[in-house]
């Protein structure tokens, strides 16, 4: 973390089966982010990729994201949420804002902006 900037970590769960999907969306947030002096020399901005190789393997990756989460204490955690990280990403915001209620929880991407709605009754603290 850079000394005196408040660290952001956005989060995407890349999913590789018998297809690779990847999103771009954090990597073009975090490029314009560090193109912008006003945004760069305020906020430390880290991606954080995670791959999911199973659809079983979700249950067990929510933990481990959330205490890697814990353990590395951002002011902010992003996650971009695509239809095979939705079940997850819920899962983990749960869980991290039982751990850290005053942590600010951000989300985007396809699942976020076309079930807005759904996302937030489901999940109102994000």
């Amino acid at each position: 973390m850079s000394k005196g900037k408040i660290p952001v970590q956005l989060h995407q769960v890349n999913f590789f089966n018998e297809k690779v999907c990847l999103g771009l969306g954090i990597s073009f947030i975090i490029s314009y982010c560090r193109s912008r002096p006003e945004i760069s020399d305020n906020f430390d901005i880290r991606q954080v990729n995670w791959t999911l190789y199973e659809w079983a393997d979700r249950h067990g990756m929510g933990e481990e994201i959330a205490d890697y989460i814990e353990d590395s204490r951002p002011a902010i955690a992003g996650f971009s949420v695509f239809v095979w990280s939705l079940t997850l990403v819920k899962d983990v915001i749960r869980k991290v804002k039982r751990r850290n209620p005053g942590m600010v929880i951000v989300v985007g991407g396809p699942c976020a902006t076309s079930m807005r709605v759904d996302l937030l009754r489901q999940v109102p603290r994000i």
